[in-house]
């Protein structure tokens, strides 16, 4: 186990909860039962995560492997040449899409240039805003696992149930149910508020709510019973990333991703090749996500029973 991770302190709490009242409404004819009972988690755990450095990604590490302008030579790649940076701004200038731009790069530290270190005027503003998201490790130089978060979850359950049973006659009965559950689920992002979801776990706010109400008619004869069951639920479903909302992308400078609340937030960006977490930044195409489901059943005597999805 990495060291940084034996050091983190880690939290967990459990939480049970609930009561019931019940009696008669009418003595002899007509009582009730009512429950509720909630179930609460939460929880800080340690996670691990692959990233390079913020220095790598945003084009001040040195590379090892020659780097040639590709805004010099001629067009079929001949003749062009390696890209140097400045340790002093307005000293050289380089090739550029545009025409000559400053060498300069604060990560050049030798007077007499850095090969292989992109200068900054060549790199995307765009770019570079994304990227500086990206963290230095905390854990180590490697790329694997080097980077530890304590991330804050919490899930609560409340459950509600009612029951009325009321006697009409000797031969009829009347029963009626009320049924309520919302599961609240709440994942915190990984690093900053516009991370992915790891491994595609939602990082945001997910509830569920369902309704569901039923109500029996029974008539009792010498030989048998004849219940008359009808029935309804609701069931709606919501979740949210934690940028849900906001215009992050439009105020990057990316235009046309931020057009209504489902595309909301960050743009995704995945670098492939095995070295990233990935989506690197950004979520998940499972989130945000709505889902709404009203289902009514009932039950005529002699006959099957019918449900029915809108």
């Amino acid at each position: 186990m990495p060291a940084l991770l034996r050091q983190i302190r880690r939290h967990l709490a459990y939480n049970y909860l609930g009561g019931n009242i019940g009696g008669p409404i009418k003595k002899g004819q007509t009582v009730f039962l009512a429950d509720y009972l909630k179930f609460s988690t939460t929880k800080r755990t340690p996670t691990p995560s692959e990233y390079q450095r913020r220095r790598s990604a945003q084009g001040s590490k040195r590379s090892t492997t020659a780097i040639y302008n590709p805004f010099s030579g001629n067009s079929d790649g001949t003749g062009r040449q390696q890209i140097v940076a400045s340790s002093s701004p307005g000293v050289t200038t380089v090739p550029g899409a545009t025409g000559p731009v400053d060498a300069y790069n604060p990560a050049c530290t030798n007077a007499g240039g850095c090969p292989n270190i992109i200068p900054s005027a060549m790199i995307n503003p765009i770019s570079t805003a994304l990227l500086n998201f990206v963290p230095a490790p905390n854990n180590g130089t490697g790329n694997t696992n080097n980077y530890f978060a304590l991330l804050p979850f919490h899930k609560d359950t409340d459950f509600v149930d009612a029951k009325i049973d009321a006697y009409l006659s000797a031969k009829d009965r009347l029963s009626g149910r009320f049924s309520y559950q919302r599961p609240s689920v709440f994942q915190a992002a990984d690093l900053w508020s516009w991370r992915r979801s790891r491994a595609g776990q939602l990082e945001g706010q997910g509830i569920q709510n369902t309704y569901s109400i039923g109500l029996t008619t029974t008539t009792f004869s010498l030989t048998r019973s004849s219940p008359s069951p009808r029935g309804a639920s609701w069931y709606h479903n919501e979740a949210h990333n934690t940028d849900f909302g906001t215009n992050t992308s439009d105020s990057l400078g990316i235009p046309g991703v931020n057009l209504d609340a489902i595309t909301s937030g960050i743009v995704g960006i995945q670098i492939n090749g095995g070295v990233y977490s990935n989506p690197l930044i950004g979520f998940p195409r499972a989130c945000p996500g709505f889902a709404r489901k009203r289902t009514s059943t009932w039950r005529i005597p002699g006959r099957r029973q019918s449900e029915i999805t809108p």
